[in-house]
């Protein structure tokens, strides 16, 4: 009965619009909208409403979408309107747009809004169909990318404990400390011709850190999850604060994986708290 309703009240419109409206061609809400847009939209809302009434109408009827069926000509409506303009936005890419939009004052034939009425009408009757596109197309635009699981990764650990910053202990000057980091391939595809670097970031560090036990570099390959040890050394000349970076280098790697180095070291006559 409800979709009975609206579809009479639909066509009263229609009829109330042919008689009232005189234009040389559909009015244009906006001068761009063809007002009969969202009602072909509500048109077909209605029509996949009253599909749904006939299929289920006997003893499978599902209260649950009474609402479903309240609120369709406002939804057909709305969903028509977005075809609308998603096809309009397509057709204007292409560097034809609408002759309509290029000067709304002059008269476009009105074989020409029939494309645009029958896109409003499919949107209406297919609301799921059209939402699952909006939904694709909105998540391909605005979604980050997921990171390739096939990329060659690597990750720097020590104790089986991720570092985002090898930090060593303050060390007397002129002593020697090292630390052993482990140089995981955390990828899904081995790791080829792997090879380890030390590098001062200032002139101060420069010979301060180095590689001892590199089980790292000169390998095939490090393969995928697959762990590589290398120990680095701390040897501070004086006091002060020293840095450096350690990297691993690869055929597979675009760029070198980096993890920062630090150590401090104090006076020889100092003592440790």
């Amino acid at each position: 009965m409800l979709g009975m309703t609206y579809t009479l009240l639909l066509m009263l419109g229609a009829i109330a619009y042919n008689v009232s409206y005189t234009g040389p061609q559909p009015y244009l809400v906006g001068n761009t909208l063809p007002i009969a847009v969202p009602w072909f939209g509500a048109l077909g809302a209605v029509t996949i409403s009253l599909e749904g009434v006939f299929q289920w109408s006997e003893s499978r009827w599902n209260p649950e979408f009474n609402y479903w069926h309240l609120g369709r000509p406002l939804f057909g409506a709305v969903l028509g309107t977005i075809g609308f303009f998603l096809f309009v936005l397509i057709v204007s890419s292409s560097g034809t747009p609408p002759k309509f939009l290029e000067n709304p004052a002059d008269a476009a034939p009105a074989k020409d809004f029939i494309i645009y009425y029958v896109v409003a009408f499919l949107a209406g009757y297919r609301e799921k169909t059209f939402r699952e596109l909006i939904q694709r197309v909105t998540d391909m635009i605005l979604k980050p990318a997921t990171q390739s699981t096939t990329a060659p990764q690597v990750s720097f650990r020590h104790g089986g404990v991720a570092q985002s910053e090898i930090k060593f202990p303050e060390t007397t000057e002129g002593a020697k400390d090292q630390m052993t980091i482990e140089i995981v391939n955390s990828s899904g595809v081995p790791l080829p011709t792997p090879s380890l670097t030390v590098t001062a970031t200032n002139s101060a560090s420069k010979g301060v850190f180095g590689l001892a036990n590199d089980h790292v570099t000169g390998v095939n390959e490090l393969g995928s999850n697959q762990t590589g040890t290398v120990d680095i050394t701390f040897a501070p000349p004086a006091p002060g604060t020293y840095s450096g970076a350690l990297s691993v280098s690869a055929t597979s790697l675009t760029s070198p994986a980096t993890i920062r180095v630090v150590g401090s070291a104090r006076a020889g006559s100092e003592k440790k708290p």
